[in-house]
């Protein structure tokens, strides 16, 4: 099934600086070969330092953003545990995508974006 997305000429581009939105949750944009995916991530841990957590990939309903998160992803976290909430393609501050679409496609840019943040076994709601 093919969705609608507006064509564009692809631009490589470097990741945005992150900022932050809330207490130590930042928010950025990470490349892939779909479009630049906004996020929101919440990382407890030191830059570098390990984790037996298993990180939690928040993915919001349609037509809404990663901002629904934001409240619940300390809850999530309980201090240990990283939270990335991610932009659909077109949503939040997400780009459209560079070409038409399916929802394969969004997917794989969801585990390219998965992939750019995070080095460890993730799971994904």
């Amino acid at each position: 099934q093919q969705l609608s997305c507006t064509k564009r000429t692809k631009q490589k581009k470097a990741d945005a600086k992150m900022v932050v939105t809330s207490g130590s949750i930042k928010r950025g944009m990470v490349e892939t070969s779909l479009c630049s995916i906004g996020y929101h991530i919440l990382d407890p841990h030191e830059k570098g330092a390990e984790s037996s957590s298993t990180p939690i990939i928040c993915l919001h309903s349609s037509p809404r953003s990663s901002d629904e998160f934001i409240d619940i992803m300390p809850l999530l976290s309980s201090g240990r545990r990283t939270i990335v909430a991610l932009d659909a393609p077109g949503y939040g501050i997400s780009e459209n995508p560079y070409r038409s679409c399916t929802l394969e496609d969004i997917g794989s840019a969801f585990m390219e974006a998965i992939d750019g943040l995070l080095e460890r076994p993730k799971k994904v709601i």
